[in-house]
C-alpha cells in the first residue's frame, strides 16, 4: 500500500513538473473565457499545457448550471449533467461516462488547487461550442441553449421602421419584440425618467423548449443617492438572426434588479 501511494505521489510530481515547464513557455498574455457572452472569473488563470488550453473545470461547469463533487480519497472529480454521470480521474488520461471509459489525449491536472482540463475536452463532454479569438486571446464558449445576439448601439444603422418603433416605445416601461426581414429585434425599456442613475441591459437569451427567455438586468438609484437631473429614457436593444437561431413560439422576459 505504501509503495503504491509513493509511486502515485511520484507520478503526480512528475506531471506537475512537466506542466509547470509547459506553462512557462506559453507566454504571459491573459486568456479570457466568455461563457454565453459573460466573462468567467477564475481563481487560477486558464493557461497552455502542451499547446492545449486548459481551464479550471469547476467554474466552467457551475456556469453551465451543474454541481461538481470532489473525492479526495479517489482523487476524482465528478458531476451529473443531462443524464450523464461524468467522472474525471486526476493525472490520468481517463474519463468515465456512465461507467464507460473514454481516453483523453491530455490528463486532468491540479494546478494551484484547481482541477484543470483541456477546454476542448470539456466542450466535447458537455456539448459546448468553442470559438477562439487568437488575436485578442479570448475564448467564447456557448452552451447548447444559448441564443447569440447582437447589441444595437444607437439608431443610425437601424431600418427606418425599426427606429420609429424604438422611438415610440422608449417613453414607456415595456418589453417588446419586432420581426423584420428574418431579424428579431428585442427591446427592454424602463420608460421616461426625470433623473439619471437608471440602467437596463439584456444580458442573456436562452432557449427553453420552443420558447426564448430574455434575461434583463436593471438598476435604479438608491434612496438618497445623488443623481444628475436630466430626462432619460434607459433602454436596451438587441437583434437576433432568425435564420440562425430559429423562430420561437413565445418570448418570456425575466427581470432582475441589481
Amino acid at each position: 500500500m505504501f509503495i503504491r501511494r509513493l509511486a502515485a505521489l511520484f507520478c503526480a510530481l512528475v506531471i506537475l513538473f512537466t506542466a509547470s515547464c509547459a506553462f512557462a513557455g506559453s507566454g504571459d498574455k491573459r486568456v479570457r473565457v466568455l461563457f454565453d457572452g459573460e466573462e468567467i472569473s477564475f481563481r487560477v488563470a486558464p493557461q497552455f499545457y502542451n499547446n492545449r488550453l486548459i481551464v479550471p473545470v469547476r467554474p466552467l461547469l457551475e456556469a453551465l448550471g451543474t454541481q461538481v463533487a470532489w473525492d479526495q480519497e479517489k482523487n476524482v472529480l465528478s458531476t451529473v449533467w443531462d443524464g450523464k454521470n461524468v467522472v474525471v480521474h486526476i493525472n490520468q488520461s481517463m474519463i468515465e461516462i456512465n461507467g464507460n471509459i473514454v481516453e483523453a489525449d491530455t490528463p486532468a491536472v491540479i494546478v494551484g488547487g484547481a482541477t484543470m482540463m483541456p477546454l476542448r475536452a470539456v466542450s466535447e463532454l458537455f456539448g459546448l461550442k468553442v470559438k477562439w479569438d487568437r488575436e485578442n486571446n479570448v475564448v467564447e464558449v456557448e452552451s447548447s441553449n444559448y441564443i447569440p445576439f447582437q447589441r444595437v448601439k444607437g439608431n443610425d444603422d437601424l431600418p427606418t421602421v425599426v427606429r420609429q418603433w424604438v422611438d415610440v416605445s422608449m417613453p414607456e416601461k415595456v418589453n417588446r419584440t419586432m420581426e423584420l426581414e428574418n431579424r428579431l429585434y428585442v427591446l427592454s425599456s424602463l420608460g421616461w425618467k426625470p433623473t439619471g442613475g437608471y440602467d437596463v441591459k439584456i444580458i442573456k437569451i436562452v432557449r427553453e423548449n420552443t420558447s426564448f427567455r430574455v434575461n434583463v438586468e436593471s438598476r435604479e438609484p438608491l434612496p438618497g443617492q445623488a443623481t444628475i437631473q436630466v430626462i432619460s429614457h434607459p433602454y436596451d436593444l438587441v437583434c437576433l438572426d432568425l435564420k440562425v437561431v430559429g423562430r420561437p413560439s413565445t418570448i418570456i422576459f425575466h427581470h432582475v434588479n441589481r
